[in-house]
């Protein structure tokens, strides 16, 4: 399946006018075939893929300051989580985890592959402290391949053009270890890529401040938002890439605006993008 052709809320993204929205819990559709007449929503379509997330703390009490009023969502380890499908969409489906091999699980993103076959996701578990990488299949065949290691955190993941993964990470840019964030000064989120068969991950070039929000251009590009810092002015723009982080370049953000960020970006159309601002 082209990646153009995967269902999602909100679809794709690129950049010659803004709408500003409230955020929204995205899902992936896996096609084709599903159900009879009548029997679902989403006619046509065999499955739902989606995360879910726990915000609701073991003493009944809610995990607000960290990520569920946030656009952009730092680092929030509530586990009660997972990635979930249901086949076919419908109030009578099974409902089915990818994730049932591991306890304490908390989700920081999700993509349908272009095959609509798998999906890659950012999970965080009981056994390990930091946010990394697997791979799925949507049947649940196998068990999840972690695909990202080490001492950070890998967030937000997307399918990219030439067997590749693109996503955010505060793995150290250098031996020398990350440059802090000028406010929290906490270790700061940059783009990276890898290659589905594995291996070392790609270091993009490394920012002042945060990375977020990565999205997949109809040219095969890759968006994402990134605080800028430059003199006193201090907001988030829209960047685009090439996939193996060359041609790095701003899209939008810089003028005529009454707000200061745009971050959860998407393309509804080739040149025509929606976010919030």
């Amino acid at each position: 399946m082209d990646k153009d052709m995967r269902t999602r809320n909100g679809t794709r993204t690129a950049l010659s006018s803004l709408l500003v929205l409230a955020g929204g819990l995205s899902l992936a559709a896996q096609g084709c075939g599903g159900s009879g007449p009548g029997e679902s929503v989403l006619p046509g379509v065999e499955a739902l893929v989606f995360v879910q997330r726990a915000y609701e703390l073991g003493d009944g009490s809610h995990d607000i300051g960290g990520g569920t009023m946030q656009v952009i969502d730092y680092l929030r380890y509530t586990p009660g989580g997972g990635v979930m499908v249901l086949s076919p969409p419908t109030p009578d489906g099974t409902l089915t985890s990818l994730t049932d091999d591991f306890t304490g699980v908390d989700i920081a993103g999700l993509d349908l592959s272009f095959d609509a076959e798998e999906v890659v996701f950012s999970m965080r578990h009981a056994d390990d402290d930091h946010y990394h990488l697997y791979v799925a299949r949507i049947d649940g065949t196998t068990v999840p391949r972690q695909l990202t290691f080490g001492d950070w955190d890998d967030l937000r993941p997307i399918y990219a053009p030439g067997d590749r993964v693109a996503f955010i990470t505060n793995q150290p840019y250098t031996a020398m270890g990350m440059r802090r964030d000028e406010y929290e000064r906490g270790e700061v989120a940059q783009m990276a890529v890898i290659s589905l068969g594995g291996g070392e991950p790609t270091l993009c070039a490394q920012n002042l401040s945060h990375s977020a929000d990565p999205f997949l251009l109809s040219n095969g590009q890759i968006g994402f938002s990134r605080w800028e810092h430059l003199g006193s002015r201090n907001d988030v723009k829209v960047f685009r890439m090439n996939p193996d982080c060359t041609g790095m370049e701003a899209l939008a953000g810089e003028f005529n605006r009454d707000f200061n960020s745009l971050v959860q970006v998407t393309e509804i159309e080739p040149g025509v993008f929606v976010g919030i601002g």
